[in-house]
């Protein structure tokens, strides 16, 4: 089965469809500072057959690969087994969470609906940690010569905002918002969207702009760590999430 989204296109088996949860886009994409020259990243989650579900032999394992077109555009594809995927959600990780709540080009929509309902039912300080923890790993990475030629001074903080204000969206709205522009929609900032603007129209640097942005990724790091300090969500080792996801996967082999 062929799929298109933006110019892009690539092809899945049907039969694998039928054991799939969602083919969800994530990266620039989803986040939205996507420019001309961005790949397309594409999440899967899928069910292992009954026969590999129960056999001691098989155990399924999350695949990464990426793959370039003839128009020399890139595809970065990951795919998560049901399990693991799961286990990670239990654990409150961001990105994994945020693939259930992204653009979908096939889903099966009942059985993600059931699961952001279990998501949100169950939202947890694990999910607020995430966010601080990634933001600290950036903060890192900004810092560092070789990931600042990589990836560029402005995509790094760009990444920080987001990840910032998902974690302080979530507490105050209990929502998942992971595009940054929507994420600033319901949280004013002063250097966000020009960071983005310059950053999507690929600008010679603003004067004082970078540096601005650096200040305010600082005071809302500061401001996500009093959030978690006072959150009334509670801990993440809470065992009711797991329960419910557990039921939800079984119920789907029944």
């Amino acid at each position: 089965m062929e799929f298109k989204y933006q110019g892009f296109e690539f092809t899945i088996d049907k039969l694998a469809l039928k054991g799939m949860l969602f083919v969800a886009v994530s990266g620039a994409h989803a986040y939205g500072w996507a420019r001309d020259d961005s790949d397309l990243d594409v999440r899967q989650v899928w069910f292992p057959d009954v026969a590999q579900a129960v056999s001691p032999f098989f155990k399924a394992k999350t695949l990464m690969w990426t793959t370039q077109n003839i128009d020399r555009m890139t595809y970065d594809f990951v795919s998560y087994p049901i399990s693991e995927y799961l286990h990670l959600v239990a654990k409150g990780n961001g990105n994994i969470i945020e693939n259930l709540f992204q653009e979908k080009v096939w889903e099966n929509k009942q059985l993600v609906s059931e699961l952001q309902e279990i998501v949100i039912a169950n939202l947890h300080k694990g999910l607020l940690q995430h966010y601080l923890g990634y933001s600290l790993s950036l903060a890192k990475d900004m810092g560092n010569p070789s990931r600042i030629k990589r990836y560029g001074l402005d995509k790094l903080l760009l990444c920080r905002y987001r990840v910032l204000l998902a974690g302080l969206i979530l507490e105050q709205k209990h929502k998942i918002v992971y595009n940054l522009e929507d994420q600033a929609k319901l949280r004013k900032t002063e250097n966000c969207l020009p960071l983005l603007n310059q950053y999507k129209n690929k600008v010679v640097e603003i004067t004082g702009l970078r540096s601005d942005a650096m200040n305010e990724v600082i005071d809302l790091h500061e401001e996500l760590e009093h959030v978690i300090e006072n959150s009334k969500l509670p801990d993440s080792k809470i065992g009711a999430p797991i329960v419910q996801l557990d039921r939800w996967l079984v119920k789907y082999y029944k």
